[in-house]
C-alpha cells in the first residue's frame, strides 16, 4: 500500500475556467507556464553600462575670403601744419642777449634840466636831422657825456652859482634860491641800460654834483650850441 504522503503532489495549474481533467490541456498549460513564467513576475534586466557621451569635434576654422577694398580718395589732412623753425645762426636772439648780463637791460629814465638846455636840446636834434636821422634823446645825452670826459668836475663847478663879490653871507647852497622866481625846467626822457645808469651815478658822485639830473644838465649845457636869440639878447643888454 502506497503512502499518500510519499506520492508527488500534482501541480495545480490555473486553466482559466477550463475543466481539470483535460490531460492535453494540462500539459499545454504547464509548458506555457514554463515558457512565459508566472504571470505578474518579471526578471530584473541587467544594468546597461554607461556609454561615454562623445562631443562632435568642432570643424576647423576656415579663412575668410579676401575681399579687395575699394581705393579711397585722398582726404585733406586735418593735422596742424608744422611750426616754422628759423634757420640756426651764430647770433643770439633778443632773449638770449638779455640773459647774458643784467647791465645790458634797457630801462626808462627821466632827468630834469633847465628850460634853456631843453630848448637847445630839441634844436640840436632838428639840426642833426638835416644831414641824416635825428639822434634819439639817449644819443644826445651820451654825446654830451663823451664830450665832457675828463673834466666832469670842472663842468659841474661852472654850473654852480657863485657868491657875488664882497658878499660874506647868502652864499648859494643846494635847496635855496636867490630869486623868488620859479626855475623854469623841463623833463627829458631817455633809455639807458642798467650798466650805463650805474656808470653815470659813479661819475656824478666823483664830479660833486648833487644829483644825476644836475650832472647831466651841466654836461648838456657845456655840449649843446647856445641859442642865437639868447646871444643877441646878451649883446643888447651889454650895450645898454
Amino acid at each position: 500500500m502506497t503512502n499518500a504522503k510519499n506520492q508527488p503532489r500534482k501541480r495545480q495549474v490555473d486553466r482559466g475556467g477550463l475543466p481539470d481533467d483535460d490531460d492535453d490541456l494540462s500539459a499545454f498549460a504547464a509548458k506555457a507556464a514554463e515558457a512565459f513564467g508566472k504571470p505578474g513576475v518579471t526578471e530584473p534586466r541587467p544594468a546597461l553600462a554607461a556609454v561615454p557621451a562623445t562631443v562632435p569635434a568642432a570643424p576647423p576654422p576656415q579663412a575668410a575670403p579676401q575681399v579687395a577694398e575699394p581705393a579711397l580718395a585722398p582726404q585733406p589732412s586735418s593735422a596742424a601744419p608744422a611750426a616754422y623753425r628759423p634757420p640756426v645762426t651764430d647770433e643770439p636772439d633778443d632773449d638770449e642777449a638779455t640773459a647774458v648780463s643784467h647791465g645790458d637791460l634797457i630801462r626808462q629814465a627821466t632827468i630834469s634840466v633847465d628850460a634853456n638846455v631843453a630848448e637847445r636840446f630839441r634844436r640840436y636834434q632838428k639840426r642833426e636831422a638835416r644831414n641824416g636821422p635825428a639822434p634819439s634823446n639817449a644819443e644826445v645825452v651820451f654825446r654830451a657825456l663823451d664830450a665832457a670826459a675828463g673834466r666832469y668836475a670842472e663842468v659841474v663847478a661852472s654850473r654852480m652859482p657863485q657868491p657875488a663879490p664882497g658878499r660874506h653871507f647868502g652864499a648859494p647852497v643846494p635847496g635855496r634860491r636867490v630869486s623868488s622866481e620859479a626855475r623854469l625846467a623841463s623833463q627829458i626822457n631817455y633809455r639807458p641800460t642798467y650798466g650805463e645808469i650805474a656808470e653815470i651815478k659813479r661819475l656824478q658822485k666823483q664830479a660833486g654834483a648833487r644829483s644825476v639830473s644836475a650832472f647831466l644838465d651841466a654836461a648838456l649845457d657845456a655840449f649843446l650850441p647856445p641859442l642865437k636869440r639868447a646871444a643877441h639878447s646878451t649883446q643888447d643888454n651889454q650895450e645898454t
